[in-house]
């Protein structure tokens, strides 16, 4: 998700055995860097990510432990990072 200050978030991820990852990162493109961006509430993995007209990123859904379902939702707010 490329976030309105030209960084891209990467959140969650499917890990060994089947569980969700909670990690964000933060990718600029302009020098090639990672760096974290904390962890969101819940692991997640096939979720989805919205960009708000704020600026801040609805992060909804998808699986913390397979074949499980996420009924949850969370905001990630770049200007809190």
């Amino acid at each position: 998700m490329r976030l309105s200050n030209g960084t891209v978030l990467i959140t969650g991820g499917q890990l060994p055995g089947g569980p969700g990852s909670a990690g964000t990162d933060l990718y600029d493109p302009a020098t090639g860097q990672f760096t974290s961006a904390g962890n969101m509430t819940e692991g997640r993995h096939e979720h989805t990510a919205t960009l708000l007209s704020d600026g801040t990123v609805l992060i909804a859904g998808g699986h913390s432990n397979w074949p499980a379902s996420t009924a949850s939702a969370e905001i990630y707010n770049p200007a809190a990072h």
